[in-house]
């Protein structure tokens, strides 16, 4: 679930009745507009404490584990130091706690548009589940 001030307390509440929640930090893809496109966050000073007010308010709701979405390397490591949950990653480097990959970047299923930190193993267009899986082997 999407971060920020204005979701604590929604967060929270559902927390509370019970169901675990994974914050969401950084790119968000459903908020893309309001950052004027796809751009990594947390490149600034302003966007890097933002983001930690909110990785904050996420763990102080009850969230589980924080996912940071196209966030450069160091600020990323320093908000996983700095928290007590678990710290994802989609290209936020290789200082937070776990990688996630998206099936959608993995296999190119883009016409357009691929996230810099996405690695395409093989286009969806030009092979198989099979042969992506054994590129991912190797």
């Amino acid at each position: 679930m999407r971060g920020g001030p204005s979701r604590g307390r929604k967060i929270g509440a559902i927390v509370d009745a019970g169901i675990l929640v994974m914050g969401h930090l950084g790119l968000t893809p459903q908020s893309t507009a309001s950052f004027g496109g796809y751009r990594v966050q947390g490149k600034n000073r302003e966007s890097f404490e933002r983001t930690m007010e909110d990785a904050f308010e996420l763990q102080h709701a009850g969230v589980f584990a924080i996912l940071l979405e196209a966030m450069p390397e160091e600020p990323a490591a320093q908000v996983a130091r700095q928290l007590h949950v678990p710290i994802y990653g989609i290209g936020a480097g290789g200082k937070v706690d776990g990688q996630l990959v998206i099936m959608h970047d993995l296999m190119g299923f883009y016409d357009s548009f691929r996230p810099m930190f996405a690695k395409c193993y093989i286009p969806a267009s030009r092979g198989s589940l099979t042969s992506s899986l054994r590129a991912c082997r190797t």
